[in-house]
């Protein structure tokens, strides 16, 4: 048996006990809080029908107790008065615990949705949402999208682990440098809130720089940088979709040119 199984096990055998001895104390003295680690463990290893069996077996348990043993114990007040203070430490560290760990879980999965899983950078998901909060304002902004010409060789001459070892290297550069996300497989997006179009040429003909010193030229690479920048002069003004068709198709003219190029256009 394996420990996964050993621990289902585990926790249908603990509920008989727990409560025949919680019928026996009487209501004044519950073991409520006990009944948490086997149904917990049910459901954790199990899933929800070996949670939902551990839970129906403690309810029939409690209910034949009861009818066994329709007597209680009679405990002493100070008894009493101590384990409830423990009940209620118990069930309030449990509950508090639960609903941390719960939120930490949904924090994280969410996180790991709006991440590309490569790069490390924030997908075309959390693209779309800033786009959505940078667009609800009435200042400017520009939006730049990247791209390497020649990466398709690379691919076929050195293999798919040698492309995601490149393009997460420049996603570290990158994220140092602009608020950058990956749009697609070999496209680069970076936003710029409130700034206009010379400062967004600047940043990213900086970044072009390092990059292509510090990540390509120390791997013996000769790729090309395509680099289109639109600029916004009013953000409420401006429809994200006619905003992105226009940068792309700007995006498929720089690429029918040779060598670098960065190129900057007024959208509005």
């Amino acid at each position: 048996m394996n420990r996964k199984n050993g621990l289902i096990l585990l926790s249908f055998l603990l509920i008989p006990p727990i409560g025949l001895i919680d019928q026996m104390t009487g209501s004044d003295l519950s073991l409520l809080p006990f009944y948490f680690l086997p149904l917990i463990m049910a459901t954790w290893f199990g899933g929800l029908a070996y949670g939902s069996g551990t839970a129906f077996l403690a309810i029939v348990t409690w209910t034949l107790s009861n009818l066994a043993f329709p007597t209680h114990k009679d405990l002493p007040r100070a008894v009493l008065l101590v384990w409830g203070v423990a009940e209620k430490a118990i069930f309030f560290v449990l509950v508090t615990y639960s609903v941390w760990k719960l939120h930490a879980l949904l924090d994280r999965e969410q996180h790991r949705a709006m991440t590309d899983f490569v790069t490390g950078l924030p997908n075309r998901r959390a693209f779309a949402r800033s786009m959505e909060r940078t667009a609800g304002g009435d200042r400017p902004f520009s939006l730049a999208f990247m791209e390497l010409d020649g990466l398709e060789d690379i691919y076929l001459d050195r293999g798919e682990l040698f492309v995601e070892r490149l393009l997460s290297e420049m996603a570290a550069v990158c994220r140092t440098r602009v608020q950058g996300y990956r749009y697609s497989d070999q496209r680069f997006a970076a936003l710029f809130p409130e700034t206009n179009g010379p400062t967004a040429v600047k940043r990213m003909a900086e970044l072009m720089a390092v990059l292509d010193r510090d990540v390509l030229e120390t791997r013996g690479l000769d790729l090309k940088f395509k680099i289109g920048i639109a600029y916004c002069q009013n953000a409420s003004r401006v429809s994200t979709p006619h905003l992105i068709r226009f940068l792309a198709g700007s995006m498929s003219f720089l690429r029918g040119k040779d060598g670098d190029q960065l190129e900057f256009f007024q959208f509005n």
